[in-house]
């Protein structure tokens, strides 16, 4: 899918591990092995890879699937233990206090995606390895290093309060 960013075309693809259709509304999966998200996480743009993908599906990035209209967003968690598979929907059924339909999910997401592509286009923009440390659920991520996250924290606690 291509999004017409402010400078140049931006391409975002994804690679599916399931989508089904059902009567003309889309269903993605993704199967965890660890644990899934949380709805709020998806909703709020932490979490969008459903709701990107999707979002693709919509545009017609997906050969053979039309321009499907989202139906659900749901994470299949597997482990080798008993019972098998549990199913996690989270679509955000009319019993939770912060439902919303799917499609305001996924314009959501790629809204959250325009602005970010906007962001990054400004020369003056750094390029953070952590945008949003108070919601990191583990103590260091994959760009820290680049960072010197790790150099910078310990540092900043030997030198105590001022």
């Amino acid at each position: 899918m291509e999004i017409d960013a402010p400078r140049e075309p931006f391409r975002l693809s994804a690679r599916a591990d399931r989508l089904e259709l059902h009567e003309g509304r889309l269903t993605v999966m993704d199967f965890k092995t660890g644990a899934a998200p949380t709805w709020k996480q998806v909703r709020t743009g932490f979490s969008p890879q459903l709701s990107l993908t999707a979002a693709i599906a919509r545009a017609g990035g997906f050969p053979g699937l039309g321009t499907p209209e989202p139906g659900q967003l749901l994470y299949v968690t597997v482990t080798g233990r008993r019972p098998p598979a549990q199913e996690f929907d989270r679509s955000g059924d009319a019993q939770k206090t912060d439902a919303q339909p799917i499609a305001t999910t996924v314009d959501d997401a790629l809204e959250g995606l325009n602005r970010l592509i906007g962001t990054y286009e400004r020369p003056d923009q750094a390029y953070v390895s952590r945008s949003a440390p108070q919601f990191a659920q583990r103590a260091f991520s994959d760009y820290d290093h680049l960072a010197r996250v790790r150099e910078w924290s310990v540092a900043d606690e030997a030198e105590g309060p001022e």
